[in-house]
């Protein structure tokens, strides 16, 4: 048997052989290319759907600082934008939790489904799908037992009673439209569908347990290039197993990025503006301090009057000053021209000038006596000697006027240290005297000073805070919502492909369950399976044909009716009855040496086509002038032999 089938795979298959094979397999493959498809359709309708919708963000512009600090000019601060940043941000739950909380999607309020309406919706060929109503509900608080959720048991279409699904406890009774309150459960429920005895489960479940799950449904991808002009578009696709939710969301999505992005761009100046405004607050305190102190040191200290001592004691101050400068410039002079006149020396006219400046008229009076006899000396000169008693008397005369002028210069340089000290000593005494008053003015200039400087501080603030306000008021989103998401696309599951591929499978299997099968019948099927198998020679091929209407009727009841069908006689024109002829020709030429005369058919069982076989080729032999006997040699069944009369 295994050379057998060793010797079957060396066979080359043929097209027409493999398409005998799928004929005779024919319910095999069909059965297999209807169940399969059937099949995938019916699990098309089990697989919950899948529907993803996109929305189109821009991200970019100025930073919140630079609209602040620059308020238009080109700012320094200005940056690029991260996707993995920006993906961070809409992914974060701050984000998703503002968005459940919008959508109400961690609230849900669903009819009790039977079996009778799942297998309706699949008999009509779509999935079922139960209603959610949370939009119907509001003011929803669950806590303690009825954590878990609640049951509403509907008496009539308006009435419903309430019990817990954790321990079943009833809560209460409760009407659309109305408040219903108990210890651990308070919500709001508007008009349903509801008829008698349904039921509708109310759940309240954690934002971020729900705001969780939606990130696992978010994709962020960039749109075009990454960065083009400092901005960055953003494709956002969020996928969930309702249309409506997947659409939703998806524009909540890029509604909350907005806002949030735009609190955090505010956020940063609601800061600076709180720091100012606390700031301003307190510099205000001081500067009020700061006057009242000023004006109690003023009237405490009495800085009127003090003011006008003070003016007083500086005036007499400067003019001792200008005094004491004077007497020393005059005690200077005295002092030179009482060294002159000391050391005998003659009197210069500069020492003269000197003496004659001096402020005593007795000095005046002297100097012009000393002046006088110096001109009578130089005319004695020219008459008399030295020796001579005119000269000498004066000389005598000369020397006693200086000395009456250093007399009277050192009085005088006497009399003007005295004032000099009496002027310095004055002076002490206003110094002092300006120095306590100096002392309230800087106390009084240092808290006028501090009260300058707090006033500086809280107009500046205030300032600072007005143009803080405007730029907060014109700060501009740097999200913009580009392309907002009209609808959702299914992705799955995709029925026409879920049944071309059920299609494409069940050919696929019901072709290998065919050869298989084939694979399995060891019977030999094709001629050149014969001729490999056991070594014979073929002579021919007579294709596979139904009886017509020419058959040969027998009588009724006799047995074998219509066994033999002589398409030789009743249709000699027919590719059949050619191959008949070819096949006596293919016998007539297989051996030329050795004449045949007996030709046998046999085959291994019945209703083969023996009987109709040997009568056509019997025909053709006769038709081409041999002498043939027909025999029939199936003692059991005999066919022939009852037909004689058509072969005749």
């Amino acid at each position: 048997m295994a050379e057998q089938v060793e010797s079957k795979a060396q066979v080359e298959m043929r097209f027409e052989d493999m398409l005998a094979i799928m004929l005779r397999w024919k319910w095999v493959l069909l059965f297999f290319a209807l169940t399969i498809p059937i099949i995938s359709y019916i699990f098309s309708l089990l697989v919950t759907p899948l529907y993803t919708s996109k929305c189109i963000v821009t991200v970019g512009g100025q930073t919140p600082q630079s609209q602040v600090m620059n308020r238009g000019r080109r700012s320094s601060l200005q940056r690029g934008y991260s996707i993995t940043e920006e993906t961070l941000f809409i992914k974060s739950r701050m984000v998703l939790s503002e968005v459940v909380r919008e959508l109400q999607l961690n609230v849900s309020l669903k009819k009790e489904e039977r079996w009778v309406d799942k297998a309706l919706d699949l008999f009509k060929g779509r999935p079922s799908r139960n209603k959610d109503y949370r939009y119907n509900v509001s003011q929803l608080a669950l806590t303690g037992d009825a954590s878990r959720g609640v049951i509403l048991d509907f008496i009539t279409p308006k009435t419903f009673s309430v019990s817990s699904m954790r321990n079943g406890a009833h809560l209460g009774n409760g009407e659309l439209g109305k408040l219903f309150q108990s210890e651990n459960a308070s919500f709001l429920v508007e008009d349903i569908p509801a008829k008698p005895q349904d039921k509708y489960f109310l759940h309240q479940w954690p934002v971020g347990r729900i705001a969780n799950r939606l990130r696992s449904g978010i994709n962020v991808d960039p749109v075009g290039r990454k960065s083009v002009g400092r901005t960055l578009s953003l494709e956002i696709e969020f996928s969930h197993s309702d249309r409506n939710i997947a659409r939703d969301v998806t524009n909540e999505i890029a509604v909350a990025y907005l806002k949030r992005n735009h609190e955090e761009s505010t956020q940063e100046i609601n800061q600076v503006l709180q720091f100012v405004d606390q700031q301003t607050e307190i510099i205000a305190k001081r500067v009020e301090k700061s006057t009242a102190e000023i004006e109690d040191f003023r009237k405490g200290a009495g800085l009127m009057f003090m003011a006008q001592a003070a003016s007083t004691r500086m005036k007499g101050i400067n003019s001792l000053g200008a005094t004491k400068d004077n007497n020393r410039v005059q005690i200077k002079m005295m002092e030179n021209l009482i060294a002159v006149l000391e050391g005998g020396v003659a009197m210069r006219d500069e020492d003269i000038m000197m003496v004659g400046n001096a402020p005593n008229p007795l000095v005046h009076s002297l100097v012009e006596g000393i002046n006088k006899l110096q001109e009578d000396r130089e005319v004695l000169a020219q008459k008399f000697k030295p020796e001579h008693p005119h000269m000498i008397e004066n000389e005598t005369r000369i020397a006693l006027l200086k000395n009456r002028v250093i007399d009277s210069l050192k009085s005088q340089v006497a009399f003007l240290k005295s004032e000099i000290e009496m002027a310095d000593a004055t002076i002490s005494r206003y110094t002092v005297e300006l120095e306590t008053m100096n002392e309230g003015r800087r106390s009084l200039g240092r808290l006028q000073r501090v009260g300058a400087i707090n006033q500086r501080m809280l107009n500046f603030l205030l300032r600072h805070s007005e143009e803080t306000k405007i730029a907060k008021a014109g700060v501009v989103p740097n999200v913009q919502i580009v392309d907002p998401a009209q609808g959702a696309k299914l992705i799955k599951p995709i029925r026409q492909r879920y049944i071309v591929s059920g299609i494409l499978a069940g050919l696929l299997v019901g072709l290998g369950m065919v050869m298989f099968l084939e694979y399995l019948d060891n019977t030999i099927k094709t001629a050149s399976w014969v001729e490999k198998d056991l070594g014979l020679p073929v002579f021919g091929m007579i294709p596979n044909f139904y009886r017509s209407s020419s058959v040969i009727e027998k009588p009724e009841g006799s047995p074998n009716q219509r066994d033999v069908n002589l398409i030789i006689q009743q249709d000699p024109k027919s590719q059949v009855a050619e191959a008949y002829r070819s096949l006596r020709t293919n016998i007539q030429f297989a051996n030329l040496e050795d004449k045949l005369s007996v030709i046998l058919i046999t085959s291994p069982g019945p209703k083969e086509g023996k009987s109709t076989t040997i009568a056509n080729l019997a025909i053709t032999m006769a038709q081409a002038g041999a002498r043939t006997l027909l025999m029939d040699a199936d003692l059991r069944r005999p066919a022939i032999s009852r037909d004689r009369k058509s072969v005749v």
